[in-house]
């Protein structure tokens, strides 16, 4: 995933001499192209025109079988006008495209993410990511292409309404960069409630995680840090889930998101692909297309 970064980074720079542009469809297929065959894929028929950064169902598979699947957006930080902007509440700052990709996620029973191509070092000039430590922060060169959880780019959005210039220096420093997502989730995070869950959920948390548990529990993270700066108590109702999910007992916790954050996220850790995406990606079987989606991406991790 690293080298896939390094090649979107040089093909948007080569545009970039060229006085011209690529937009987030075109580099979502250049970082799953050059991350072949660690990513295999299919992409669909366009149903819509005019719809930036359509959907797309990720994978990430493992060895165990297991898999974390997340619906994503692409977007990009553009540099207008000496100011970088994040069009997060498009279009024209209704917010109709986040609620749609969350609507969605919702369907397909995964969590939603927004995939950020943050542009080279002179675009973001000014920027800080999470852990910035300059010069030549490492956290920032991974930065290139990263990935937001669309729960954490709603608040993001609501609390920036009067000052849309912030959007995008408080989404860049909530990012996680893509190819971190395959490596272990070591930290040991806990988060509020820990002590009103299984104990199947408290040992997840506390054990270092890799493969689809380790991106899953990345997610996760991200969102539970977040959901420590809310002033509500937390809810210790729980939602049954399917046996197909991994964990089958989540809390019903909100916060300050829009939905229970544990549900949303963890619903999307499966004990196996299912059998449409093993059909269509994995073994290549030509089958209806479902709706909403531009492509399916399996990541091999």
């Amino acid at each position: 995933m690293a080298a896939a970064r390094v090649e979107v980074a040089s093909r948007v720079a080569r545009k970039s001499e060229q006085g011209a542009d690529a937009n987030e469809e075109l580099l979502t297929e250049w970082l799953l192209d050059a991350a072949w065959p660690s990513v295999e894929y299919v992409t669909f028929n366009r149903r819509e025109e005019g719809v930036v950064g359509a959907d797309w169902l990720w994978w990430f598979l493992d060895e165990t079988g297991e898999c974390f699947g997340v619906l994503v957006q692409a977007k990009k930080i553009h540099l207008r006008s000496g100011r970088l902007h994040l069009e997060l509440d498009y279009p024209k700052h209704s917010g109709e495209q986040m609620r749609r990709l969350l609507a969605s996620a919702d369907e397909f029973e995964v969590p939603a993410s927004y995939v950020l191509y943050c542009g080279g070092h002179p675009e973001r000039e000014g920027l800080e990511c999470g852990s910035h430590d300059p010069p030549g922060c490492e956290r920032c060169a991974r930065c290139d292409v990263a990935v937001l959880p669309a729960l954490i780019a709603r608040s993001v959005v609501f609390l920036n309404l009067d000052r849309p210039q912030d959007v995008a220096p408080d989404a860049y420093r909530a990012v996680i960069p893509l190819e971190d997502l395959m490596a272990s989730a070591d930290s040991a995070v806990l988060p509020l409630g820990f002590r009103e869950v299984s104990d199947e959920l408290k040992q997840y948390l506390m054990t270092p995680q890799i493969g689809a548990r380790g991106v899953a529990k990345l997610f996760f993270d991200a969102l539970s840090e977040q959901r420590k700066g809310a002033f509500s108590s937390f809810a210790a109702t729980s939602e049954i889930m399917t046996s197909e999910m991994v964990f089958t007992d989540l809390p019903t916790d909100v916060g300050h998101f829009s939905t229970p954050y544990w549900v949303h996220v963890l619903r999307g850790l499966r004990r196996e692909l299912p059998p449409i995406v093993r059909s269509m990606v994995l073994d290549g079987n030509d089958l209806p297309q479902p709706e909403g989606i531009a492509g399916i991406a399996v990541f091999h991790v």
